[in-house]
């Protein structure tokens, strides 16, 4: 009964994070007129604080271990986050929603370009 109950816990903080993104999403659309770089300061800021608290209440680095991966990681996702944004200006949201979703596949492909890494058909 353990197991079962911490399974529906998980798939409710999954429908509650779908939630929210779409708020989120929608929220971004409607405030068109605002510019996206803006609107990537304000989620941040947002996310920032939430990211803290569980940083500081698991006792973990601020600034992480690696520092050079830490800092592109932070530069390609706010990339993202504003192409994003960007795309949800102009796009209707379940276009851009899709776009952002086939991300990992364009991660793949860059991958075994790039990195002459092997893909396998499971995959």
């Amino acid at each position: 009964m353990q197991k079962e109950s911490r399974v529906s816990t998980g798939v409710w903080y999954m429908l509650i994070a779908v939630l929210f993104f779409a708020v989120m999403n929608a929220t971004a659309k409607k405030l068109h007129h605002l510019p996206s770089h803006e609107l990537v300061f304000f989620r941040s800021i947002f996310v920032f604080f939430i990211t803290l608290y569980f940083i500081l209440k698991h006792k973990l680095p601020l600034l992480g271990n690696n520092h050079k991966w830490l800092f592109l990681r932070g530069v390609s996702g706010l990339t993202a986050l504003l192409l994003f944004f960007m795309t949800l200006k102009n796009m209707p949201i379940a276009s851009a929603t899709s776009l952002q979703y086939l991300s990992p596949i364009f991660t793949v492909i860059f991958a075994a370009y790039m990195n002459h890494q092997l893909v396998r058909k499971i995959q």
